[in-house]
Formats: structure tokens, sequence, C-alpha cells
């Protein structure tokens, strides 16, 4: 441990006392203000033509029950969605849906252990009048009837059954363990099975009665509204709401869990790890000293896991080895460190874990590394525009994060300011006693292993690894400067550009590469590519499947333009740039985020990881370890059983629809995961190239011009083939099932597979789209509101882009008892899809649709995914340029005929089943 404190650090000590009781003010562009009933209200008003979005929050959730409530709270939220003055039963959720919400994205609600939060996001104002009709009652207007009390009773139940899982993930254990010796131990939010099935209208109402009192409540407004005209409604609605009696809760802090060794089997999905978690003390954000603190305690975690990244990716082969963060607790604040690796190098991998660490305690870092957490002058253009940017959901939901957390929503000028005034106290001495500080403390070691690890051998290892961990830490040997990557061989020109709108440009590359730019100045610095075209595993032959798995990993991990694998990652982290592919059945792809004053550097790499690809043996190795590792985790997870044994037979067990065996993963060579890329990238492909971003389109075009069109596209050294027109396995059982489930869960799932051929074009993706939101709306009338079945029965369109043929699903997940009745009623569903579907239905989930659609420039990311989706599958992006139009092409009876064809008497249905061992499969 480091016993000096240096001039510099005391300064900074003192300069952190200076400002540590100073208040932080909130955002003055929020007007709050309270009714005389104690009611407080959050308006944020617009200006712009936006949507409208409001939450109402109650401080009521788990901590305020008695032990005879368990669950109560949770039970009043979903009885709000049941039945009040101004709307029958489930009429909130009828009346979003025809103005185009969903139900999940745009009305919904959640309960935590302190606070009850209802949601509802609007398309615009003009239907505010409804919102706080159903607001009034939730105040003082919910029915409780006690029949939709008993009908709620199952779904309630489901949803807990749902989430009680005999294998917990890696995150929940540790929850769990950090509140064991609390009251949140005893206060989950949903509640026990005994305490929902015994409640009745008459307890939630007491419940009800107590906790929802306007001195509880918070009415928070964001969007396209008058703030003047907000204060009207909510004194009209709710203004005569009787204030209560009870108090407003104390906050409650879990007490400081023990330092301890703890092991426990892993989730096959997950697989083997260790994490590592630290106390940092209570949540605290009331001032600055303590907003300084937390935002050093976040840049400090950043730091950690970069470096932890870099030294294990040559041990697991993985960029994304290492999870750490600060996350909360029962208002107590930690450090998780967490390295997920191949179990038979447990003892190498945690080895690195500990000593980096220790190294990173005990010698700090370098300047170089601060300057990594630092906001700079230019930040201030780069966050004003990420805040002009923001839509009103995602500005509300900022703001109910930060009230749960009780801190203040600070305003962008104010934040800019703190955050360049927090930056200047930095330095290496610092950020190094700060590290010390979090990594001092003995913190709480977790092992999770695997069925084929040895249990008293893990436990000796993260024994000897909590011992180490107290060691002194090493020096770190120099790693260099900026990396940089090999200049490109080729450059190419633009022979031919069209414009296909004032913002959107098509240049066709000297190489035949066409590149269409979408330029979005809502993109403010971020820059989308993708790169790519329909195909995917469908072009190979069956020995080349398993080598497709392999291809992205290999790439990376055997370097590339004389950088290793290292290399590589830290020229992307220096330059703020992802990549990562997409590899279908029937598409591949290329996606790389960048910003924008990386964009040359982004394309360059791009050059080269189609051009110059540098496949060596170690890389194919790694690669192996990696995709080993987590398709025989897989494999051995109830999913990967239940698809192996059900799900994949649907389609004969196609290699390019299931994934591979670790059998046929071992046994890839490096000449076939460079057949796979020649196949990828050869002249035969007619790759394109999708790029939404603020740049002067003549500066991008010499970009892409140099950089892309020098790429030059080889013959494939195998054929191509295309085996996209596989029917479905029509000779299939009716019934199907496999008994992998935990005990007291089940799975009923229902298929339709139809040999109805798919039109391919951008229409009848958008009528797809909205027959699922039809079927998915039955579904849940039929097996969740009537019957009570499940928490969250879904449907979902079986076939993927391009396939030949059509298919759906339907699933649930129930009890094992009433497994086969699910599968009853989605059969009644499908019964009912092949008559047709009303104009109501199509109208409805059009508008949804259409409100779903809107936007779409609002977040570049999506935009990329959206359009290089509809431009590589070959349906033009015209359909997406103009939605409403699009859509107001579309008939109720093209839909409806549409739903006949699919769920007619020509589909073959199959029932299928995951039930826990010993449970007989329904029929």
């Amino acid at each position: 441990m480091r016993l000096l404190v240096t001039l510099a650090t005391l300064f900074l000590l003192m300069g952190c006392q200076s400002t540590s009781s100073s208040k932080l003010d909130a955002d003055p562009e929020w007007v709050t203000g309270k009714l005389e009933n104690g009611l407080t209200y959050h308006i944020y008003a617009s200006d712009k033509h936006t949507p409208v979005s409001l939450r109402f929050i109650f401080e009521a959730g788990s901590l305020q029950e008695t032990d005879t409530q368990l669950g109560y709270a949770h039970f009043v939220e979903h009885m709000a969605f049941n039945g009040s003055e101004h709307f029958e039963q489930n009429g909130i959720l009828d009346y979003m849906r025809s103005i185009g919400a969903t139900f999940g994205p745009d009305v919904n609600a959640y309960t935590s252990e302190k606070n009850t939060v209802y949601v509802l996001d609007l398309p615009n104002n003009a239907h505010l009048d409804k919102a706080f009709n159903w607001f009034n009652d939730i105040a003082n207007g919910l029915n409780l009837d006690a029949n939709e009390v008993e009908k709620e009773k199952g779904v309630i139940v489901g949803e807990w059954r749902d989430s009680r899982r005999e294998n917990k993930s890696a995150y929940m254990y540790m929850y769990e363990k950090a509140i064991a010796q609390s009251q949140l131990a005893a206060r989950d939010p949903i509640g026990t099975v005994p305490s929902i099935e015994s409640a009745t209208d008459v307890s939630l109402r007491q419940f009800y009665e107590t906790w929802y009192q306007p001195q509880l409540a918070h009415l928070v407004v964001v969007g396209d509204v008058s703030v003047e005209e907000i204060k009207a409604h909510i004194q009209r609605e709710l203004g005569k709401w009787e204030r209560g009696n009870t108090p407003a809760p104390d906050t409650y802090v879990i007490p400081t869990p023990l330092s301890e060794t703890i092991l426990q089997p892993a989730l096959s999905a997950e697989g083997a790890s260790a994490s590592f978690a630290y106390d940092l003390g209570p949540t605290a954000t009331e001032n600055k000293g303590q907003l300084f603190n937390q935002w050093t305690n976040e840049g400090t975690a950043y730091l950690i896991r970069e470096r932890l990244e870099d030294e294990l990716l040559s041990i697991t082969g993985k960029p994304n080895s290492v999870e750490v963060g600060i996350t909360s607790a029962g208002e107590r604040d930690f450090l998780i460190i967490r390295g997920l690796f191949p179990a038979e190098r447990r003892e190498e991998a945690q080895t690195v874990i500990v000593e980096t660490l220790a190294s990173m305690r005990d010698r700090g870092v370098d300047d170089k590394a601060v300057g990594n957490i630092r906001w700079y002058q230019d930040a201030r253009k780069y966050y004003r525009q990420y805040d002009d940017n923001l839509l009103p959901k995602d500005r509300i939901s900022n703001f109910t994060w930060a009230f749960m957390r009780g801190e203040p929503s600070l305003g962008t000028e104010d934040l800019l300011s703190l955050r360049l005034a927090w930056s200047r106290t930095l330095n290496r001495y610092g950020v190094s006693d700060h590290l010390e500080t979090m990594l001092s403390s003995e913190p709480v070691v977790f092992g999770f292993w695997l069925d084929d690890e040895q249990e008293a051998q893990v436990e000796d290892l993260l024994v000897d690894t909590h011992t180490r961990l107290m060691e002194q830490g090493k020096k770190r040997g120099s790693r260099g400067g900026n990396t940089l990557l090999a200049a490109v061989s080729h450059n190419g020109t633009v022979i031919a550009e069209q414009k296909k709108t004032e913002t959107l440009n098509v240049w066709t590359l000297s190489n035949g590469v066409e590149v269409w730019y979408q330029q979005n100045p809502k993109a403010k610095e971020q820059v989308r590519i993708v790169v790519g075209d329909k195909g995917g595993r469908a072009l190979l032959p069956e020995h080349l499947v398993s080598a497709s798995f392999l291809m992205p990993d290999a790439l990376f991990l055997s370097g590339l333009a004389g950088q290793d694998a290292q290399g590589i990652s830290r020229y992307l982290n220096e330059r703020s740039t992802a990549i990562w592919p997409e590899i279908t059945p029937t598409r591949h792809a290329l996606h790389i985020d960048t910003n924008r004053y990386y964009m040359d550097d982004a394309l360059a790499l791009t050059h080269h990881l189609i051009q110059s690809p540098a496949f060596t043996e170690e890389g194919l190795a790694l690669s192996k370890q990696k995709v080993s590792e987590d398709f025989k985790n897989f494999h051995a997870s109830i999913n990967g059983k239940y698809d192996d044994a059900v799900f994949n037979k649907l389609r004969n067990d196609n290699p390019a629809y299931r994934l591979s065996t670790v059998e046929d993963i071992d046994t890839t060579s490096l000449a076939d995961i460079s057949a796979v890329h020649d196949v990828y990238f050869s002249k035969a492909r007619n790759t394109k190239v999708y790029i939404v971003g603020n740049l002067s389109p003549n500066r991008l075009k010499r970009a892409v011009a140099k950089n892309l069109g020098g790429i030059v596209f080889a013959e494939p050294s195998v054929p191509e083939l295309n085996i996209q027109s596989d029917t479905w396995s029509l000779a299939l059982s009716d019934v199907l099932g496999v008994s992998e489930e935990e005990k007291g869960k089940g799975l009923s799932a229902l298929y339709v597979l139809s040999e109805v051929e798919n039109d391919q074009s951008a229409e009848v993706v958008f009528i797809d789209d909205i027959l699922s939101r039809i079927a998915t709306r039955k579904v849940l009338n039929s097996v969740r509101e009537q019957a009570s079945l499940s928490y969250s029965p879904g449907s979902f369109e079986l076939s993927i882009d391009n396939e030949k043929y059509t298919g759906w699903a339907f699933a649930a997940s129930v009890n094992p008892h009433q497994a086969k009745q699910a599968n009853d009623l989605f059969e009644g569903v499908v019964q009912d899809m092949a008559k047709g579907v009303s104009d109501d239905e199509a109208t409805v989930a059009s508008t949804q649709l259409r409100e779903a659609l809107q936007g779409l420039d609002e977040n570049a990311h999506h935009q990329a995914n959206i359009f290089s989706r509809y431009l590589f599958n070959g349906w033009g992006v015209d359909a997406l340029l103009d939605v409403n139009k699009t859509i107001d092409g579309i008939s109720p009876e093209e839909i409806s005929d549409r739903a006949k064809l699919i769920f007619g008497k020509q589909s073959k249905v199959v029932r299928a089943y995951n039930m826990p061992e010993g449970v007989e499969l329904p029929e």
C-alpha cells in the first residue's frame, strides 16, 4: 500500500472539501410545485412538437408492507389496469391501443422496495384528458373488484413463477447475498405465493387507502405541453384528492455485508466466473462533494474494466470478458468486478484479475489513464446536443431514476460546469488514492462454478484468490503510446452517384459496392456503419457452418493491420469505437459504431477486416475456446436442451438454423474460416454499406472511396449455396416435448408451419408486423386476462427474413398442470386468426405500428439497424422514408387475407412442451 501523501493529493483533497457542503441546484427548466393536499408535480415543457410522457410516482413499495401484506404494493399496481372509475376492466389498455400506444413500451407500471411508478408515453398532447382521468382513478378511484382480484392472482403467481429459478443468475445471487441481513430479504416486491393467494379486495383496499395519499405522490409530465395547462389539469383532476395522515417513509439503508468467500453453482448459460463486490457505503449525492465522489467511482470503475479487458483477452478470447460497474442495493453502493472465463482456465484468469487489482490499488494509474475519464471543453457542445435531442420518454426516465435515488435532476449548464470542475480536480495522484481506497477493503468474493469443475478445487482456488488479493501489487509494464493501423493498400473512386432525397445519397464505388449515406443532424457526434448483404449461413455448405460461428472472433483475435488482438482492442477503446458481427441464417453484416472524429479510422479498420484478414492458428484456438465454452453452456441449459430436442426439429435440424456442436467447432480448420470470409466478402456478393451520421457528404464520399472503394473482392474458394428454400418438417409429430424444466414450471408452445410462400416485399413485412400485434393482443386477452394462466404469453413470427415459407409461434410459461390448457387457448387464437381479422383490429394494430415507426431518425443506432435490414434484404428503403404512406396503402382486407393464408387449414400446427422431470407430457 502507498503510505506517502503528495502535495498534489493534499491539494485535491482540500479542493474536494471546499465543494463538499455545496448544495446541488435542480434544473431550472423543471417547474416543481405542490397542491394544497400535498401532491408534488414536476413539469418540463417543450416548444417542440414532441410526444408527451407522464409518470405517477408513489412513495409506496414493498418496504411499506406489513408481514401480512407481502406483495400488496405490486398487487395494487396490477389492479390499476383492471377497472376504475373511468375505465372498466382493461379499458385503459384498450384506449391506449386505439391511439397507437402499446402495453409494455408505452403504458406500464413497476414496483420497487420503496416506490410504485405508473408509466404513460402518449404520441402527442391530444390525449391528456384521458391520461389524467386514469391518474385520478389511480389516486382514489380503483375498483379493486373482488372478481378481478381473484382473476389477477393467476397472472401475478405466473410472474412470481417466471422470476424464480432454482439456479439464479450471478447478479441475482450477488444481490440476494447483499440484502440477506436486511429488511429487503423479506420484502421482495412480488411477494410470496401464500400472500398473493390470500389477498382479498378488502385487504388490498386497506393498503391502497393507507399509502395512496397525495402527500406521498409525485406527478411528472414532459413534452409538448403548456405549464399552465398542465397545472390546471392537475388541479382539476387531483386537487380534490383528500390529504391523508400517512407520513413519508424514512430512507432505509441495508447494513454492510460481511466480507467472505462464497461458492455457488453457475447457470449453465452464463458459464464459469469470479466476482468481487466492494462496499462503497450508503448512496449519497446530496452535495457537490458526494457527486464528485460518485463520478470518480464511476471513472475508476471504467479504468479497472479497461485494464482487466486488456489483461484477460489472451486468456478468454473475449473482448467483453469483464464486467465492472457501480451498482446499488438497498441504498448502498457497491463496486462489482466480474470476470468470465473458460472453466479450465479459472486459475490463470483469477490470478490475472487479483494481480491487476492489486497493481492498480498499490501502484495507481498514469496521466494517460486519468485523461481517459476527464471531461473537456468540447464536451459542452456534445452534451448540449445530447440534451437537446432527448425524447420526452428518455428525459422523464432520467428524472424518475434520479428521483428514486434521491438525486436532483441537474440542468445541462450546471451539469457541464460541475463535470468540468470535477475534471480539473483529477490528477494521477488523486485518482490513484481513490483506487487505493476503493480496493483496500476486503470484498465479498464469489466463485460461480460449472458441473464439470471440481467443487473442492474451485473453493481452494477462490480462497487463494482472496488471500493473494491483499498482497502487495506489482508495477505494470509499459504498453506504449497510441496504436496505429497499417495504411490502406488500395484506393478506389466513386463512379456514380444519385440523390434519393435531400438527405439520402447513394454512391457506387469502383469495386461495385453501393454506399447509402443518410445524413441525420440528430445523430450529433455518432456515426453508425453497417456493411453486409443477404445470405448468411444459408450460403454455406454444411461443413463450413461451424466456421461461421468462429470466423468473426478469429478475425479479431488473430490481429490485423500490424496490430495484435490487444492492440486492436486498445485502438477501438482509444477511438470510442465498437465493432460487432451479425450472422443469421439469411443475412451477414459487420456493424461499426464510432464518433464522427474517428470516422476515417473506422473505415480504415473496415477495409482491413474485409480486404486483409490475417487468420492465425493462435487466433483460431482462442476463438474455439470462447465459442466452445459458450455453446457448451447453452446446450447444457434448459433452453438449449429444448432447442436441441424440439425447436430445431421444426426445420429438420437444418445446420444453418441451429448452434453447431462443440465437436464441430473443435474440428474446424484455418482453411474453413478463411473460406467463410471469402464467401461473405466475395466478388459474387452484392455487398452494400449503410451509413447514418451528421457528416459532410463530400467529406464522407472521399473517405469511403479511399477506404472502401479500394477493397478488391475475390472469387469465393467454395461454391455458394442457397438453402433458404428448405421447407418446414411437415412430417413431424403433432406433439413434441422434453422434460428439462425446473420443478413447478412448464413451457407451452404452439407452432404454425405454413407452406405459404413469402412475397418478399416491404409491404408484406409491414403486414406481418401488424398481424403480430393483433395475435399478441388476442393471446394476452385469452391466456392472461381471461384464463390467468401466464404473466407474459406471447406470439412471434417464426420465419425470418428472406425465408421462402412463413411460420408463427405462440409460447407461455405456465404451471405444468395447465400446460395443455394454454395450448388449447393458443389453438383457439390460431383458429380465430384463420377466419381473418376485423377492420377494427387491423386499424388499431396499424395505428400502433405507425406510432412505433415514428421518429426513426431520433436514434442513429436504431435507424441503422432497421434501414440496413431493409436495404440488404432487397426490400428497398422507400417504405421507411414515408411510413405513413406505406401504412395508408395497406387495406384491412389485405391484412385479413394474409391472416387467413398463414393460419388457414393448409398450415400444420405442432404443439410442444417443456415439462419438469417426472411430469408426463400433456398429450
